[in-house]
């Protein structure tokens, strides 16, 4: 009995636990890519539901963009490009996360978390992003925009993907408290 016992052990130490997690985490990293335009236009009609409660005058959404500030005299519109898409912060989370569930070295659960939250960090960062560029636009016109789009809101995204980064890497360390 001990001899199956200790075998089956063997094997199952021989397989990556992480390994399915590490292929489902790789595969949905090329779906986010090739479903890109599929998220910028559920990304457009977020924010025009988020735009029609926050900011003044109506909002609509055509594909992957959005109208805003409609029926105030001055309407508006965001294209969530390729570029700007949450797609673009999300496949390589998913990727990083799938070559550390690899590695072993994270507890499968631990690392599982993590990565739900650094997937929902980035989208959430890539979401204000577009309501502060709205913001701005609306508030102070074209000027606004520039100054939002191209440096406060890429400061803020930049720093949210190192941080989910961080929290996928920091997931591995291990707390110990110590006795008083």
């Amino acid at each position: 009995m001990s001899s199956t016992v200790t075998s089956a052990r063997r094997r199952a130490e021989s397989r990556p636990a992480g390994l399915l997690p590490a292929l489902i985490c790789f595969a949905l990293a090329g779906v986010v890519l090739y479903q890109q335009e599929a998220i910028r236009a559920g990304e457009a009609r977020l924010m025009s539901a988020i735009f029609a409660v926050a900011l003044p005058g109506g909002s609509y959404a055509v594909r992957d963009i959005v109208f805003f500030n409609l029926g105030t005299g001055h309407a508006y519109g965001i294209q969530v490009s390729p570029l700007c898409s949450s797609a673009v912060l999300m496949a390589p989370i998913l990727a990083i996360s799938g070559v550390l569930f690899l590695l072993r070295r994270i507890p499968v659960g631990r690392l599982f978390r993590a990565a739900v939250l650094a997937a929902a960090l980035v989208v959430f960062s890539n979401l204000l992003r577009y309501f502060m560029i709205a913001l701005a636009e609306v508030s102070w016109g074209q000027a606004g925009f520039d100054v939002v789009h191209h440096f406060v809101g890429s400061f803020l995204v930049i720093l949210a993907f190192v941080l989910a980064v961080l929290l996928l890497v920091r997931s591995g360390r291990q707390t110990h408290s110590r006795a008083a």
